[in-house]
């Protein structure tokens, strides 16, 4: 931890509401979007946000965190098992408000032209179907991997696991989604 970060977590842990709000603001972008790379569900995902900083300032104030753990992962570890309960206590992942977020994919060089939106629109479908077929692990690191951009390294962090794990579960996920965009990918070869 920095000396920052390891200042405001004591201050957080002595009850300090300012010093938890800027511990929030810093984190709560990334713990969205890893709540929304389970849940799939902007409504859920901020449930699961709210959920993860209630837990984790009750466990500062319990001091659950140990002196020689950086903070961030603890958060994310935190939003992880409460991403995976609501998705247990749910059943199933919802979809009726689901916006993927595809912003650094390869169709972000396509236009505003009604065509190019359809394709662009079709693209996110069919990946997006394809990320199903992943299990919820898989589509995790494959979202902080590609979507996220982060390093195997601080992925295996980020989930307090060997980074031979990720590169695995990373391998098998990039396996499962050629075989299921395959066909798509074969189509749109012959359209060219």
């Amino acid at each position: 931890m920095t000396i920052e970060v390891e200042k405001l977590v004591l201050q957080a842990k002595e009850g300090q509401v300012s010093a938890m709000k800027v511990l929030y603001n810093h984190h709560k972008e990334r713990i969205m979007k890893l709540a929304f790379s389970y849940t799939r569900n902007m409504e859920d995902a901020e449930e699961v946000l709210q959920e993860t900083f209630a837990k984790a300032f009750i466990a500062l104030k319990k001091n659950k965190l140990k002196e020689n753990r950086s903070f961030s992962s603890w958060l994310y570890r935190i939003g992880i098992n409460s991403s995976l309960d609501l998705v247990k206590k749910r059943g199933k992942i919802r979809l009726e408000n689901y916006e993927p977020d595809l912003h650094h994919s390869p169709q972000e060089g396509l236009g505003n032209t009604p065509e190019q939106q359809s394709i662009r629109q079709e693209m996110e479908q069919v990946l997006d179907q394809a990320l199903n077929f992943l299990s919820p692990n898989q589509r995790l690191i494959f979202t902080m991997k590609h979507f996220q951009h982060l390093k195997i390294r601080e992925i295996a962090s980020h989930l307090d696991c060997s980074e031979g794990n990720v590169k695995q579960q990373l391998f098998r996920a990039v396996h499962r989604l050629k075989r299921h965009l395959k066909p798509y990918l074969q189509e749109s070869r012959h359209e060219m």
